[in-house]
């Protein structure tokens, strides 16, 4: 399927780097929480939601490390004249089509949408077909395909008032929260508190959206701040481990070897962790990897 898909397939990766595609890349965020950035601004991607990109968009990940996500991806073949964009023939769009679905994918106000019960099932299906294909391939691929564009375009042009909240919503605005105030002193029931939940059933759904326990996650959010003050700041390692809620500098130095495996002030001295390489390594093996 060369002249339709640029790349294709599923999995999870520590962290994902900073990269182009040829084509149109969209991705379904089975489970996890992620934080990309597309050109330089960065965006939620919760679990599941549809996430796109353009040829010309360079995006990535904001934060070193990222676990507990599972996507399947495609990249599907575009000729970028000019930022026109043109879709293969195959896929059998005609003009007026085509020319909806470019407007509302050059003017989409974010890159981050809620998956629609259809993407749900068509993503994994698509994927699943392209690595096994089984009778009658082409055309149930260029079906798929289509209708997945479509599906896109069609979530791109609904109003934002339109979709109904859900308990990915309210996890959102929870996890933008504590990433605003990780310093602080949170434990689990203030978190079930506050989506009004019960700490069994918190806990779960929280596993569920970010592939984490709750404190595993706000250590992580802690590291994430003193990573940060460690390259934009003067200050010493100490003071910063008290700005980002650690209770000593014996735990926040235990905590940041954990998370990225080396010290605070060797970090601060050679910047990111040693970590990079191998990440950059597992990222080759993975695209080798990947059906074309």
């Amino acid at each position: 399927m060369k002249d339709l898909f640029n790349e294709f397939g599923h999995g999870s990766l520590p962290r994902l780097p900073r990269h182009k595609n040829p084509g149109l890349e969209i991705v379904y965020l089975r489970h996890g929480h992620l934080v990309w950035e597309c050109d330089g601004k960065p965006e939620a991607v919760r679990p599941e939601s549809l996430y796109f990109t353009l040829p010309w968009q360079e995006h990535g990940s904001v934060w070193e490390f990222e676990p507990g996500h599972y996507w399947y991806f495609v990249v599907i073949r575009l000729r970028d004249e000019r930022r026109q964009l043109r879709f293969p023939k195959a896929l059998g769009f005609d003009v007026a089509t085509l020319a909806t679905v470019q407007r509302l994918l050059l003017r989409a106000p974010r890159h981050a949408w809620p998956a629609t019960p259809l993407v749900r099932v068509l993503m994994p299906a698509l994927v699943e077909e392209l690595q096994h294909p089984g009778a009658l391939h082409r055309p149930r691929v260029i079906q798929m395909t289509a209708q997945l564009v479509l599906e896109l375009a069609r979530l791109l042009s609904e109003p934002e008032d339109a979709r109904q909240r859900s308990d990915a919503d309210r996890f959102s605005r929870l996890l933008s929260e504590l990433e605003r105030t990780c310093a602080e002193l949170w434990t689990l029931d203030q978190m079930a508190a506050r989506l009004q939940l019960r700490r069994t059933r918190f806990s779960a759904l929280f596993h569920h959206y970010t592939g984490d326990a709750p404190l595993h996650y706000l250590l992580r959010l802690r590291v994430e701040k003193a990573r940060r003050l460690l390259r934009t700041t003067d200050r010493r390692v100490t003071e910063i481990a008290m700005a980002c809620g650690f209770a000593s500098s014996q735990h926040f130095a235990r905590v940041f070897q954990q998370f990225t495996g080396v010290s605070a002030s060797t970090y601060r001295r050679h910047g990111p962790p040693v970590l990079v390489l191998p990440r950059k390594q597992d990222w080759d093996r993975w695209r080798a990897s990947r059906s074309s």
